[in-house]
């Protein structure tokens, strides 16, 4: 007789872990908190990076190219050395640096997975300040305490010259 295979359910836990670890993104952490993790701000760094390749430096060059023309044929000496125009990337390099830079997070909100070490560095964050409040609550009760022991022996002690 044929074995009978019965269709078990699969749950499907990967898209509403998806749509919430987006959520704890947008609604807990910053632009700041991307920020103070390395790998997070690699990542940022890069995006930013990329975004202005595609769209600043094309009109960058496009600008300076104009420009050198422009000063060859009206003999101008401002880019005599600059023939075939390859000092563009001295100056796009050097705007680069200059140019606040704009980070968007909306790759983070889409790729969530990407920003899971910023997660555990607040974890890890958020762990070693609960354990420094306990510290200092625990050295304070201590200290108290030797001043309370302190005061009691000093009320203790009876004064045999006034006597």
């Amino acid at each position: 007789m044929p074995c009978i295979r019965k269709k078990r359910k699969q749950k499907t836990n990967k898209i509403p872990e998806r749509i919430n670890l987006e959520q704890v993104l947008r609604e807990k952490y910053t632009l700041e908190d991307f920020l103070k993790c390395d790998k997070t701000r690699e990542i940022l760094e890069q995006n930013w990076f990329y975004e202005f390749n595609r769209k600043y430096e094309p009109e960058i060059e496009k600008i300076y190219e104009s420009e050198r023309i422009y000063c060859q044929e009206n003999t101008s000496t401002l880019f005599y050395y600059d023939r075939c125009g390859s000092f563009v990337s001295h100056l796009t390099t050097m705007l680069f640096e200059y140019i606040k830079p704009r980070y968007d997070l909306e790759f983070f909100y889409n790729n969530p997975n990407l920003a899971k070490p910023l997660i555990e560095k607040m974890k890890n964050i958020k762990q070693e300040q609960e354990e420094e409040h306990k510290r200092l609550i625990k050295e304070n009760y201590q200290q108290h305490q030797t001043q309370e022991n302190f005061s009691k022996e000093s009320l203790k002690k009876f004064n045999w010259e006034k006597k």
